[in-house]
């Protein structure tokens, strides 16, 4: 009578109690090792700002060390900005940043992107609602949180992860940082990234 009558074969059902266990227990490591705050405070703004210059402008050469000879990458736009900070919760060692620039209080400069695109002859406006949109920006993870531990045995070993290995090894921490901007967002009515 048709697939509704029809009984799953065993191994369709352990590879979906399989996945589900995957999904339980990668969040549960997650809220074990990672935790995103709101950086609220002169400590916290500090510490997203100390870990921008470590990504940007050590790690990644983006930045000229030059213009930040305070050990903090900062510009414009943070005072306005909401700023996350990625913490690994067994060191308590930030690890992780990310900002989210609103139209509202970057004043008459607008957001950054609609300024480079208004250069380039391209109106923002006439895409998204700048009014219901935020500018996603200074997205950073440290080094040492970028890489995965199974990475250099399976680079090694010249052969691509399993699924349960690159479930077992999701990246947890740009996850996090992900997770905060979505709740940010639905806090703030906000509709569009940019």
């Amino acid at each position: 009578m048709g697939a509704i009558d029809r009984e799953l074969p065993e191994a369709n059902c352990a590879n979906f109690a399989e996945s589900w266990q995957t999904e339980l227990s990668l969040l549960a490591r997650h809220d074990v090792f990672f935790e995103t705050r709101v950086a609220d405070c002169p400590a916290l703004i500090e510490a997203a700002h100390a870990l921008r210059y470590q990504v940007y402008v050590v790690e990644r050469k983006f930045e000229d060390a030059e213009q930040h000879s305070d050990g903090m990458e900062t510009d414009q736009y943070d005072k306005g900005a909401i700023q996350g900070v990625l913490f690994h919760r067994p060191s308590e060692q930030a690890i992780g940043t990310v900002r989210i620039i609103q139209p509202a209080k970057c004043g008459e400069t607008g957001l950054p992107i609609a300024q480079l695109l208004h250069e380039n002859n391209i109106e923002l406006a006439k895409f998204v609602s700048l009014a219901d949109s935020v500018e996603i920006s200074r997205f950073a993870i440290s080094k040492e949180f970028r890489r995965r531990w199974t990475d250099e045995r399976v680079i090694a070993a010249g052969r691509p992860l399993t699924r349960l290995e690159t479930a077992r090894q999701a990246n947890l921490p740009c996850l996090s940082l992900i997770q905060f901007l979505l709740r940010q967002c639905v806090d703030n009515g906000v509709v569009y990234w940019t």
